[in-house]
């Protein structure tokens, strides 16, 4: 009985490890890229640049972290001096037993400072 009770910890081990190096890379890499969103949208605020640079830039920065947006997925919204920059896409996880998509919802408002 205990010989079994070992293995069948060593596998839930095994199985926690693959977990955690199949989902970190996945979720640092959105936490990137949500980061890069937020900076964006602060910065572009009180910037020149078009929507359209926006866009590219923000396209760029998915690029730089692996994220699998299209351009139509990435949105950029201007309200009067608010900006509104958001992203919707899923990250396929393959597993052996269930692969699963994960979803990621990253998006940020630039609001000016009245006055600056």
């Amino acid at each position: 009985m205990r010989g079994v009770r070992f293995w069948i910890g060593v596998l839930v081990l095994l199985c926690a490890a693959y977990g955690t190096y199949k989902l970190v890379p996945v979720y640092m890499s959105a936490y990137e890229f949500e980061d890069a969103i937020k900076e964006e949208a602060k910065l572009a605020v009180y910037s020149q640049k078009s929507d359209e640079q926006i866009h590219d830039t923000i396209m760029k920065k998915a690029a730089e972290f692996e994220i699998p947006v299209t351009g139509e997925q990435v949105k950029v919204r201007r309200n009067g001096s608010d900006l509104r920059i958001s992203a919707d896409y899923g990250v396929q996880i393959d597993v052996p037993v269930h692969p699963f998509v994960l979803t990621f919802h990253p998006s940020s408002d630039g609001h000016r400072i009245a006055g600056v």
